[in-house]
């Protein structure tokens, strides 16, 4: 699935919640938090961020984005 990034990076902790998604018609990471029973999902797409490595860096950071906003909701 990923080779050098693979290498770079503890896939324990940076790519918790972040998955890969290849199919015909779909291709890109799908990332989900969850808070309060509920999951909080996006898609990101491969071609809208110019490619596999620059996607997923997205998605880490979307992923970030979403961990801190939903802190904001009470448990």
């Amino acid at each position: 699935m990923l080779t050098s990034i693979d290498s770079r990076m503890d896939t324990n902790n940076t790519l918790k919640g972040i998955s890969r998604i290849e199919s015909a018609s779909t291709i890109g990471w799908y990332i989900r938090v969850y808070r309060n029973k509920q999951t909080y999902a996006r898609f990101i797409s491969d071609s809208k961020f110019g490619g596999k490595a620059d996607a997923l860096k997205e998605a880490i950071h979307q992923r970030n984005s979403m961990r801190t906003k939903i802190q904001a909701i009470p448990k």
